[in-house]
């Protein structure tokens, strides 16, 4: 027998065992994928068992029944509507669909219905179904990782690009600052040049009244010129800034024009001092520093305008409760408020609010780092910080700094005081200054004040002349000098020979190197530009008898 002949009589005996429906079902039930077939009234004539395990019920439960006796209306409408298309068009169709099973779960598939005429020229839909739920959550459990790296990454780079622009403004500010101590230090030297001249012009005039006034009137403008020159040398952090006795209702007021311009014209500003006038041992460059930020933190909260006020009181405090956070010892007290009607702060923000880094400010606005200084200057200080803030009911800090007490400032009356030339007679003073103008005015300083006075303008001119003269009494010089030379390493130089020899140091600034060579309290330092009975009294502080 060929092939021909065994293929025709395989298929005789299958085409005789499509005439016997439970052989075709026998067949069709081998098929994985749920099988159905309708007949033109949307009824189930024929399934395999794979539908009805899929559906949950026995064939003789779903045989003869329709969509809409086991799915919800809107499914079965779905299901009714698209067998009706393909009935009409007599097209395959293929769709993805959602069904809903008998305990409930939706599952998502793709059906495949075909037409087919039977005997009699009826047309019957023969549909497949292809459960796809597993990979469409599959998809959905993958693009979700995808959204949620996307988010990671983004984010990521986010705070990198942060990172970033907190290093460029930080390396801003440093170049700021290095500029701002730089022109500070020059103008301090042109500044002691005026300081001199108008002093020996005053000395020189004495019982002029006319000369006095001017000279003193010119020397009260070097004053608000080297208040300024401070101040850049604060922000610069190129100054020694060391704690003293500070009046804190006058610090405040000399404060009190730099403050309001710092803040807006919608901003009503209110300074209160206390009646007290109390004096604290603080550094007032940096408590002046410390109220600016607290003021412009205020400002910032309060975009729109509304009040603000600074009050100094003092208080004893004993064992009584303090505020969340403070630790203090029991004392008098110098507290400063500063208080705010602005929008206040949240529990979870107020927590935050001396953190570094830490800013409720839209991005490009504000370092978080103003509070974090405040915070950090108070506890140097021996004092404490504290806040209060609710939302819509604004926030009050205090500034709690100790209170020096049984102390009198004594001020000095107008005019250049006649120095007492007797402490200087017969005493030699060598000055080391790279700028010849500040050189020459100390010089002449030093003459009006009965010292002879001789002068040399780096180290290796000093130690010349130091080999030269008979005896010198006092160095006087700069800290900082030209060609990276420091005064305190020439004056080491020179006192190995002389160890009878007293070192007074001038400085115009102090950058971080020179802060750690200055550390010694014992260590007498000069400001520039000082006045001349500044300079008669340090000069009398430094020759006094042990």
């Amino acid at each position: 027998m060929d092939g021909e002949s065994t293929y025709d009589a395989g298929h005789s005996v299958l085409l005789k065992g499509f005439e016997d429906p439970g052989f075709l079902e026998q067949i069709v039930d081998t098929i994985a994928d749920p099988i159905f077939v309708k007949d033109e009234s949307h009824r189930w004539i024929m399934l395999n068992q794979a539908f009805c395990d899929f559906m949950g019920h026995p064939r003789e439960k779903l045989l003869g029944k329709s969509d809409y006796d086991f799915f919800p209306k809107e499914e079965a409408d779905v299901f009714w509507r698209k067998d009706a298309e393909v009935f009409a068009s007599g097209q395959t169709n293929i769709n993805e669909e959602s069904l809903t099973d008998a305990l409930g779960n939706t599952h998502t598939i793709v059906t495949k219905k075909s037409i087919f005429r039977g005997p009699n020229g009826d047309k019957i839909l023969v549909g497949s179904i292809r459960d796809i739920t597993e990979l469409k959550n599959a998809q959905r459990a993958l693009q979700k990782v995808r959204t949620e790296l996307e988010e990671r990454v983004d984010e990521r780079t986010k705070e990198v690009k942060r990172a970033q622009d907190l290093l460029l403004h930080t390396q801003k500010i440093e170049a700021i600052g290095q500029l701002a101590g730089g022109v500070a230090h020059d103008f301090n030297n042109l500044l002691a040049v005026i300081t001199g001249a108008l002093e020996l012009v005053a000395l020189r005039g004495a019982g002029d009244t006319g000369i006095e006034e001017l000279a003193e009137q010119a020397l009260d403008a070097v004053r608000r010129g080297s208040t300024m020159t401070q101040r850049m040398l604060a922000f610069s952090r190129q100054q020694a800034l060391r704690p003293q006795p500070t009046v804190i209702n006058e610090l405040l007021n000399g404060a009190e024009v730099l403050l309001r311009r710092s803040l807006q014209a919608s901003i009503q500003f209110t300074v209160e001092g206390s009646h007290a006038n109390p004096i604290a041992f603080v550094d007032p460059a940096q408590l002046e520093t410390a109220l600016l930020n607290l003021c412009i933190n205020a400002r910032d909260a309060m975009e729109t305008g509304g009040c603000l006020s600074v009050r100094v009181r003092t208080a004893m405090l004993n064992d009584q409760p303090l505020p969340s956070g403070v630790e203090l010892s029991p004392g008098a007290y110098v507290i400063i408020e500063v208080q705010d009607d602005g929008p206040g702060m949240t529990p979870d923000v107020l927590q935050q609010a001396f953190d570094p880094f830490f800013t409720t400010q839209r991005e490009g606005r504000g370092t978080g780092l103003g509070l974090s200084m405040v915070y950090g200057f108070a506890m140097q200080s021996n004092g404490a910080v504290a806040v209060d803030s609710e939302p819509g009911k604004g926030s009050t800090f205090r500034l709690y700094l100790p209170q020096m007490t049984g102390l009198q400032v004594i001020r000095g009356g107008p005019g250049t005081p006649q120095p007492d030339r007797g402490l200087g007679q017969g005493r030699t003073v060598l000055v080391i200054e790279d700028e010849p103008s500040v050189r020459t005015m100390t010089v002449m300083f030093l003459q009006a004040l009965g010292y002879t006075a001789h002068s040399a303008s780096d180290g290796l001119d000093a130690i010349e002349k130091v080999n030269k003269l008979p005896r010198i009494d006092v160095l006087l010089t700069d800290m900082i000098l030209g060609h990276r030379q420091y005064g305190d390493e020439i004056a080491k130089e020179i006192i190995a020979s002389q160890p009878h020899l007293k070192v007074l140091y001038m400085s115009g600034y102090a950058d971080e190197q020179l802060r750690e060579r200055i550390s010694d309290d014992q260590i007498q330092i000069l400001q520039k530009p000082f006045r001349l009975a500044e300079l008669d009294k340090a000069l009398q502080t430094l020759l006094a008898p042990a």
